[in-house]
């Protein structure tokens, strides 16, 4: 900003150049922090739905926002994390318009902690699964079907389907896999050397008093759900 001598904004700058539009700046990490606060929002409203189509509603947008929240965090933190190290190879593979989100998640990891995360190959595998349904989601197709309701002369009706969009009313689903990318921010959130990983959680998704205790808790992978637990 550019100012007058009684401190009012004379002229904004941006990257050197006049800018005459309105500017709002926000922290990086509240792009990440949007899609959680979503998914948890809609996950709410799942569970107070009063039918089928409005927990379908409320599903297919928790669900998608928890994946991209995903998308999001890694384009996101690994950048910053690229940009403080200066490590311009990191920032490379951010950049790499080519292979999967996962792919490029996994090969950040490697460069940005020479190391795995937690059980990495399990979280890794299950982040697949479910962005195999996203896909279905932000890909969607028909898959024809067609009913015949028998009887002395049977009715025949065509152009149905068997809709895939019904499995995001399950509330379970829903809320597991807003679990597991929750679980991947803590995973990383401790790869990074985060001291106070509630807090880590707070900033890049918006939830409170987060603990890796609880969510694997909830995903039936705590200590009391293991074997003689």
């Amino acid at each position: 900003m550019i100012l007058n001598d009684d401190g009012s904004v004379r002229q904004l700058l941006r990257d050197g150049e006049p800018y005459d539009r309105a500017i709002r700046l926000e922290p990086a990490y509240a792009i990440v922090s949007t899609y959680f606060r979503l998914s948890a929002s809609n996950i709410a409203g799942l569970a107070g739905a009063a039918d089928d189509e409005l927990r379908r509603f409320h599903g297919i947008q928790a669900f998608l926002m928890a994946l991209t929240g995903v998308e999001a965090f890694t384009n996101v933190f690994f950048t910053l994390r690229a940009r403080e190290t200066g490590d311009d190879a990191l920032k490379a593979i951010v950049d790499a318009k080519k292979g999967s989100l996962l792919a490029r998640l996994e090969r950040c990891v490697e460069r940005a902690f020479a190391a795995s995360l937690d059980d990495q190959e399990a979280l890794i595998g299950r982040l697949r699964e479910l962005f195999a349904m996203r896909a279905q989601i932000v890909h969607p197709r028909w898959d024809p079907a067609s009913a015949t309701i028998g009887g002395f002369i049977p009715l025949h009706i065509d152009g149905l389907s068997m809709n895939f969009q019904s499995s995001f009313e399950d509330e379970r689903l829903c809320r597991e896999a807003f679990l597991w990318c929750l679980l991947l921010v803590i995973r990383v959130a401790k790869a990074a050397g985060a001291g106070d990983v509630a807090a880590f959680c707070r900033f890049w998704t918006g939830q409170e008093n987060v603990s890796e205790e609880a969510v694997l808790r909830q995903l039936g992978l705590g200590a009391d759900d293991a074997p003689g637990g």
